[in-house]
């Protein structure tokens, strides 16, 4: 449900544009809100998981998010919609940082790397969001309509969920947490993860449309191809962690990741591009949540788990943006190039992820 609430208000954008007649820097200081309100949310969680436990906060954070949905649906104007948006983004934020906390908690008390599982998940429901907004926009269906019916199944949902009785560390595992040297490379790894993921996100489309002369339908496809090859591997990825060590997993996905960014970039055939795009999505897609799951075997695992999550999400958010003035001076396709070297940098540093040897796996 939070994958579908986020893809369904942004697939509304357009609409939410032209009902309150934004300019393009208008819309650009709501979106901006939005991320600057999931990076506060995701900051807060951790203490808020260690006191109050992640299931509490997920079901107030949902609600939250439900409630300010409805809000920016039906802001009358840009101020209203620019404080919606950062409120929206507080709440989303916080909603995801304690889903990565309970997740790694059940996955330990089951015993299993559910993790990319649960990040799948997330992907199929961005998948139902945005074609549920496309359908209502199809539709002539109001943003304010379809916002009020999708905040309402996420209410139920999230509440039947909460009623579970697993998800939260005992007591005893809530230590202070001490910033050692393994700690720093998964932050490390997490920030680096992000940035390649994020770089997707911002820059992939715009660069086969603007440099590779691919039309708007054609870029987007490549998009499409990218999330999908990210869903299925997060699938994929939870059969794979019984066969492979987590470190040599995500060895071999980053360098997957950056063999898929130079196809995507310097390939002369389409073919091979969307092929690349793929690649990309494959690799890339099982840093996060591995990454996430071995900070959860850390003292305080609560708080590495929060702050990794706001790590990951702030690189994703705000790391990509840097490659716009690089681009300015050399070119998309050519900026873009950096981010194979970044692959690199997480294959030399996967060790991290290795479990540690007091820990079960």
């Amino acid at each position: 449900m939070s994958g579908a609430v986020q893809a369904s208000w942004v697939s509304r954008l357009p609409a939410v544009q032209e009902r309150l007649r934004l300019g393009v820097d208008e819309l650009g200081l709501a979106l901006g809100a939005l991320g600057m309100g999931t990076i506060a949310g995701m900051f807060v969680t951790g203490r808020l998981s260690t006191r109050l436990g992640s299931r509490r906060v997920i079901l107030a954070s949902a609600l939250g998010t439900a409630a300010t949905l409805v809000v920016a649906a039906l802001a009358p104007t840009a101020l209203t919609l620019v404080g919606a948006s950062f409120t929206f983004g507080m709440t989303i934020g916080a909603w995801d940082a304690a889903m990565n906390i309970q997740g790694v908690a059940v996955a330990q008390e089951l015993g299993g790397h559910l993790m990319a599982r649960f990040h799948g998940f997330w992907s199929i429901g961005t998948v139902v969001g945005a074609g549920t907004g496309a359908i209502a926009a199809r539709g002539g269906v109001p943003v304010g309509v379809q916002c009020v019916v999708v905040a309402g199944a996420a209410t139920y949902l999230v509440w039947l969920g909460s009623r579970v009785p697993v998800g939260d560390p005992p007591a005893d595992d809530r230590k202070p947490v001490r910033v050692t040297g393994r700690l720093a490379l998964l932050g490390s790894l997490i920030l680096a993860g992000g940035f390649i993921e994020g770089a997707a996100n911002d820059w992939l489309a715009v660069m086969l449309a603007d440099e590779r002369g691919f039309s708007h339908a054609r870029a987007a496809v490549a998009y499409a191809v990218f999330v999908a090859a990210m869903t299925a591997g997060r699938f994929a990825a939870a059969r794979l962690y019984r066969r492979v060590t987590p470190d040599r997993l995500v060895r071999a996905g980053a360098l997957l990741a950056g063999a898929g960014v130079i196809a995507t970039v310097l390939a002369p055939l389409d073919a091979i591009v969307y092929a690349g795009a793929a690649v990309w999505g494959l690799g890339i897609c099982v840093v996060f949540p591995v990454v996430v799951t071995a900070g959860g075997t850390e003292p305080g695992a609560d708080q590495v788990v929060g702050a990794l999550t706001t790590i990951g999400y702030g690189a994703g958010f705000v790391g990509p943006l840097a490659l716009g003035p690089l681009a300015e001076r050399t070119g998309l396709g050519v900026a873009l190039l950096a981010v194979p070297v970044l692959a690199l940098g997480v294959a030399g540093c996967a060790s991290a992820v290795r479990p540690m040897r007091n820990n079960p796996p």
